[in-house]
């Protein structure tokens, strides 16, 4: 879970997204790197990858994470 110092105050979230801000904005560069244009057949791996990416995410940040396959792209749920 992400910890916050007091979760009280109204601007907790405000102030934990400014400390972290560089590592928000580095995990988001490195997710729109993958190349996962799912009409693009030959592509098909990498909207494999950026499903486990956002997968393995929101599984760092505490929630239960699976990659559902599907007859087309896969889908990332609970």
């Amino acid at each position: 879970m992400i910890p916050v110092a007091n979760p009280a105050s109204p601007t907790a979230g405000l102030e934990y997204l400014e400390q972290h801000s560089d590592r928000f904005i580095a995990e988001l560069c490195e997710y729109v790197r993958c190349p996962s244009v799912s009409a693009q057949p030959a592509h098909a791996g990498d909207v494999r990858a950026a499903a486990d990416w956002i997968a393995e995410h929101c599984r760092r940040i505490g929630l239960d994470t699976t990659v559902y396959p599907t007859a087309g792209t896969p889908v990332v749920g609970e």
